[in-house]
Formats: C-alpha cells, structure tokens, sequence
C-alpha cells in the first residue's frame, strides 16, 4: 500500500513555489527591519486633575446625599413605629393618585396616529 504513495513538490512557478520566499521574508527580514525602525517613547500615563471647584461640587454633592438617606431612614423609622402601633392607614385615593402622577412623569409621550 506504501508503494502508491509518492510525496514530490510541484515545479517551480507553479502553486506553492512562492513559499520559499515568504518564508525567508518571514525568518530574515524582521532583523532588517528592527535596524531601520525608530525607537518610539511609550505614551505618558493618562491623569485627570479636578479644579477646586469641581472638589467642591463633589463634596457638596456627597454631603447632599447623606442628608437624604437619613431624612429618607427617619421616615422609615416613624412608618415602621405606626405600622407596629397599628396606627398607619393608606387612602386608596391618595396612593392610585400619587401612582399615576408618577407614572405619567416617567411615561415619554406616546406617538398615536
């Protein structure tokens, strides 16, 4: 069965001669062209300064944001002592009102034709 096999390279100029030459190309020339590159810096590191005004804003805006949550934990703990006190009510008018104020608030405006 050996014998019908026969490995041989096709003549040159025809397909897969230019191999040889992409391969030298591949091996030799990237010693030639280290030699002719320019040596490039590597890029500065990125850096961001905030002017002063821009430190303050951010301060403001944290100490904002504390204020809230605690304004937002005092309410919570009043709801919760009336809740446990069986004193908290809900008008259903109130809240389907206060729903639908904020749901047309957030709703973008619908394209009916």
């Amino acid at each position: 069965m050996e014998d019908n096999l026969k490995v041989s390279s096709p003549p040159y100029g025809q397909a897969g001669a230019g191999r040889v030459d992409r391969n030298h190309e591949v091996l030799v020339r990237p010693k030639e062209r280290q030699e002719t590159q320019e040596v490039v810096p590597p890029p500065a590191a990125d850096s961001v300064q905030l002017s002063s005004q821009a430190r303050e804003l951010s301060k403001v805006k944290e100490v904002i944001a504390q204020s809230e949550a605690d304004f937002r934990r005092e309410k919570v703990v009043a709801l919760q002592a009336q809740i446990a006190e069986g004193q908290y009510r809900v008008e259903g008018e109130a809240l389907a009102n206060s729903l639908l104020q904020s749901f047309l608030q957030e709703s973008p405006p619908s394209n009916t034709a």
